[in-house]
């Protein structure tokens, strides 16, 4: 369930995410995402030519929700517009992430769990877009052999869940 509507009987949409960014561990959350919005009206499947940002602007973010994201979502007056309304968000980080070590909780390095942290934004208009702090969770995935780093403002479940989203 994404936003509060079931996945099934989503239909992927041919050719709409063809940017390179996306991991291929985590591109069929994207994939499903997109196809969600245009099948229940949000965006425009032509949309895919403005940035994918832009689609934050015409969500209404739901109560309780879990909106999953790539790196291209990070912009974090509208990331905490979400927060505002009460729903979640996962997001990768980006490589040049201004954050600062706030905690660090212990980790499983057995299932892949390379830090789970609570940070807080170091830039200057970073920080007054989203001045609370956000959870970073490092995870290696175990298929490309690569480091994946998340944000998220959800701080109760295990960081195996986030990487399950």
């Amino acid at each position: 369930m994404l936003a509060g509507v079931p996945l099934t009987g989503v239909r992927p949409i041919d050719g709409t995410l063809t940017r390179d960014a996306v991991d291929p561990d985590i591109g069929r959350a994207f994939q499903t995402a997109h196809s969600l919005f245009v099948e229940i009206g949000v965006v425009d499947e032509c949309a895919s030519v403005e940035h994918d940002v832009n689609v934050l602007d015409l969500l209404m973010p739901e109560s309780a929700a879990v909106y999953v994201m790539d790196r291209a979502y990070l912009d974090f007056e509208r990331l905490f517009a979400l927060h505002e309304a009460g729903a979640f968000f996962v997001t990768r980080a980006k490589s040049n992430a201004d954050l600062r070590l706030a905690y660090s909780a212990p980790n499983d390095r057995t299932r892949g769990i390379g830090c789970d942290q609570i940070v807080a934004l170091s830039g200057f208009y970073s920080r007054k877009r989203y001045p609370r702090h956000v959870r970073r969770i490092r995870f290696k995935s175990p298929q490309s052999g690569k480091n994946l780093i998340f944000l998220t403002n959800l701080f109760g479940p295990p960081p195996m869940t986030k990487r399950e989203l």
